[in-house]
């Protein structure tokens, strides 16, 4: 991925990654401009490691998942149109480029009618062969469990949430111009 950035600034363009605080130093070293996102990865990795994946093991781990990707997805209208936290330059993105688990980007690009690329290094769609990455199914089962629902209370609670942020986008920021 750097050298993707790399090359947008060979081509005259100002990029600003958006990611977790502690990958600061690596986004600064790297020669690009950063922006903090919400949610803690600890708690992410731990809930995955935990979990095997997004599906929790319990009522009880749902709410520290959702708080983390309410954190998330209300940081990234910020990251694309708030000045830099230290250097309080201005900045306002011309278009995104997007992962996956960001989850609200669509709605962002939407807001500031900037174009969107969304991809990820692997493969994100269940197949015959394969399950979701993020499921905890086995393999040789995986395709059969996905299709029956098995990640469908864990993306409804995603959605659910992402829509409650695209309401307050549209609200706050459509509405406003």
């Amino acid at each position: 991925m750097m050298g993707c950035y790399s090359t947008l600034q060979e081509y005259g363009h100002r990029v600003r990654l958006a990611t977790h605080a502690n990958f600061k130093d690596f986004v600064l070293t790297a020669g690009l401009e950063f922006f903090p996102l919400g949610g803690d990865p600890k708690v992410l990795a731990e809930y995955m490691v935990k979990n095997k994946g997004f599906l929790p093991l319990g009522p009880s781990e749902v709410s520290i998942q959702r708080q983390q990707i309410k954190e998330i997805i209300f940081s990234l209208l910020p990251a694309c149109k708030e000045p830099d936290p230290d250097s309080k330059v201005p900045f306002k993105a011309n278009a995104i480029i997007a992962n996956p688990p960001a989850y609200g980007h669509s709605h962002v690009d939407e807001a500031l009618k900037i174009p969107i690329h969304i991809f990820f290094t692997m493969p994100w769609t269940p197949t015959s062969e394969f399950p979701h990455p993020l499921s905890r199914v086995k393999q040789h089962i995986g395709y059969r469990w996905e299709r029956r629902g098995s990640s469908q209370y864990t993306q409804a609670d995603i959605d659910q949430v992402r829509n409650e942020w695209g309401k307050f986008v549209v609200n706050t920021y459509v509405h406003e111009s």
